[in-house]
């Protein structure tokens, strides 16, 4: 689980730009890529979706 939230973390941090968050955390673009998916996959929310991003970076404590 940590891992996902260090990748909602960076892919947040970074502009949602997913080849920038995918160099800082040292994982290649298809493994971002896949976290963001497992994301999606446990919530039901879409790191993608600014109102989703919102209400997972709150549930994580990633508060800007």
């Amino acid at each position: 689980m940590a891992l996902l939230v260090r990748a909602l973390w960076g892919y947040r941090e970074l502009g949602c730009d997913l080849t920038r968050s995918a160099a800082a955390l040292g994982v290649h673009r298809s493994t971002m890529r896949y976290r963001l998916y497992r994301v999606r996959e446990l919530t039901g929310l879409s790191p993608e979706d600014p109102r989703s991003a919102e209400a997972l970076h709150a549930v994580a404590g990633l508060h800007p």
